[in-house]
């Protein structure tokens, strides 16, 4: 009878932790049920784009599964996106360029971004952009060989 007792609890504790597991789970993932990417994430990547131009790289960033496109890695779980890489690779003759002017802001959009890297690309000696600071999960940030100038914004410094 004192067995029956102790594991009663328990029993019951591990039902409730599998039913708070199994609810969550299915709340997070609902975006990834659909397959794709979060739609505002993927209208946000287009926007960004449009401050490049491309020889073949960005040609794949059509459709509507963003985590498929070059450079776009998403969470297996959540299908956000969590790393972008722009990086210029004119040995495999897909050199991307930047049209000049401001960078898009709408990475701001990427509110899950944990790696960007734009190295490798000729950003013609524009300071870089403020905006990055505000991208408060981003972990690696790649600007080598990018030509920007000027000063670091103090907005990195809000980057952990």
């Amino acid at each position: 009878m004192a067995v029956v007792t102790t594991t009663l609890p328990l029993l019951m504790i591990q039902t409730t932790w599998c039913l708070v597991f199994l609810s969550l789970s299915t709340q997070s993932t609902s975006t990834a049920a659909a397959g794709r990417c979060a739609p505002h994430e993927r209208d946000a990547l287009l926007a960004f784009r449009a401050s490049f131009t491309d020889g073949k790289y960005l040609s794949s960033w059509r459709g509507e599964d963003c985590c498929q496109w070059n450079g776009v890695h998403c969470s297996n779980l959540t299908r956000r996106v969590v790393e972008l890489r722009i990086r210029s690779s004119r040995v495999a003759n897909s050199s991307i360029g930047f049209r000049g002017g401001q960078m898009n802001s709408s990475l701001l959009g990427l509110q899950h971004l944990r790696s960007l890297d734009l190295s490798y690309n000729d950003f013609n000696g524009m300071p870089v952009p403020e905006f990055i600071g505000g991208l408060t999960n981003l972990r690696y940030l790649y600007l080598s060989y990018s030509n920007f100038g000027g000063r670091v914004p103090p907005q990195l410094g809000n980057l952990s």
